[in-house]
């Protein structure tokens, strides 16, 4: 692999974290529609089965973006990095709802975050690792 194309590659994935952190603040930003609330599905946690596929797909982006970057670290070190950056950003998103007309943050949200974080930069890290194996 030449050096223009490691640099390609690392800034195409941090595109991708960057646009999709804008998508997810674009539709924290969005005042919940009545009409989207199906109780018979809320016994589901549907709202926080959405959180943790949301971050999931964060996850994976930013573990996938540090792991082109950073080469000679650990890549458990650069997933728990992933999570914990990811993590950062879902609290300041929650915290951007308080500003949303008919949105809160909660706390239970950001552990779903968490969790989706978790489980996309822990699958990518490990699905990176068995491919080198």
């Amino acid at each position: 692999m030449t050096v223009k194309t490691a640099l390609a590659g690392r800034s195409g994935a941090w595109g991708a974290v960057g646009a999709y952190a804008g998508l997810i603040f674009w539709f924290s930003s969005l005042t919940p529609s009545p009409d989207l609330i199906i109780p018979e599905l809320q016994k589901f946690h549907i709202d926080w089965i959405f959180h943790v596929l949301e971050y999931g797909v964060f996850g994976v982006l930013l573990a996938r973006a540090l792991i082109l970057s950073r080469t000679g670290v650990s890549p458990l070190k650069l997933a728990l990095l992933a999570v914990a950056l990811g993590t950062l950003y879902g609290a300041s998103d929650e915290f951007h709802q308080r500003f949303v007309p008919g949105r809160q943050p909660d706390v239970a949200d950001l552990c779903a975050d968490a969790t989706g974080l978790a489980f996309g930069a822990f699958l990518w890290t490990y699905r990176k690792g068995s491919q080198h194996a």
